[in-house]
């Protein structure tokens, strides 16, 4: 088991955590449990009698959250370290709601804490339920962000537009280019923008020739235009 310092420590790495005071992370690392779990674990799925009971703390690996509707998968983020997550149905009195799938990319350690001692810690922290409130806001922004590409635009457009959000995530500026840090398939990429990998391949190569993303050797994705406005 972790000590009190490398707990609090973790938890100070979590994004939304970061600025709080110690009496606070003390708080949250005496009501929570560490946990890991092996690559490709389903660390909650829609089936869970207690799915809408956690709310979790990466600290270290990525987790991949999902739909799946008539056999389709819809990829709905890839986390890193430093993200929460399970708190999106934060007000859900059952798991009813949850349609999501949460499974382990790579070996992952998370801090897990009961969904009622969370809520307690924000009714006595407003500061902290705040950042809550701004998080959920801007995941509410993105995804209707995503919508509406994927409604209205052109799969060049609608990939390209993912590309940029996955470059906020996971992209570095090197020697003047905007280029992704984590290599994504091309079936990763389809289940993000809603398509197949037959359409992603064939998109991809367009965008290559139209000189609006470049493919290094390793396979890392590079930008080479300004971030696509958002409407």
């Amino acid at each position: 088991m972790p000590d009190e310092k490398t707990k609090l420590w973790y938890l100070s790495q979590i994004n939304l955590f970061r600025d709080l005071p110690e009496d606070i992370l003390k708080e949250i690392a005496e009501t929570s449990q560490m946990r890991s779990f092996e690559k490709g674990f389903y660390i909650s799925t829609p089936h869970d009698d207690d799915v809408a009971e956690r709310i979790y703390f990466l600290k270290e690996g990525e987790v991949e959250i999902y739909e799946s509707t008539g056999g389709k998968k819809m990829i709905i983020d890839i986390l890193k370290p430093g993200n929460i997550f399970g708190y999106d149905n934060i007000a859900a009195e059952s798991q009813d709601t949850n349609k999501q799938f949460i499974k382990a990319n790579k070996d992952v350690t998370l801090c897990i804490m009961p969904k009622k001692d969370f809520l307690a810690l924000l009714e006595r922290k407003p500061e902290l339920a705040l950042k809550i409130i701004k998080d959920l806001s801007v995941k509410l922004s993105t995804t209707e962000s995503r919508l509406r590409y994927a409604a209205l635009s052109n799969s060049e457009t609608r990939v390209l537009q993912e590309i940029e959000r996955l470059y906020e995530q996971y992209g570095k500026e090197e020697d003047g280019r905007r280029k992704l840090k984590r290599k994504f398939t091309h079936e990763e990429l389809a289940n993000l923008v809603g398509t197949t990998r037959e359409t992603i391949t064939r998109t991809l190569g367009r965008l290559v020739d139209k000189k609006k993303i470049s493919i290094d050797d390793s396979g890392y994705i590079i930008l080479q235009q300004t971030p696509t406005p958002r409407g």
